[in-house]
């Protein structure tokens, strides 16, 4: 049985608070959940936090072998 991690964990405490500030600003905006979070991560990468690849995201190197 495979157990979650907390991803949160992984991120550092401004990361976490970008994110949460972007998902609650994209949520006003109409953006659905689910979607809104994606766009926080995606945004948080582009600038430089340190965040917790996509779920399903595949590493070439792990592809490969």
């Amino acid at each position: 049985m495979q157990r979650r991690v907390n991803n949160m964990a992984k991120m550092t405490e401004q990361a976490q608070k970008f994110v949460s500030r972007k998902i609650s600003q994209l949520q006003r905006e109409g953006v659905p959940k689910r979607q809104s979070v994606a766009i926080a991560f995606s945004e948080a990468r582009e600038r430089g936090f340190k965040v917790p690849p996509a779920p399903g995201h595949v590493r070439r190197a792990e592809r490969k072998a």
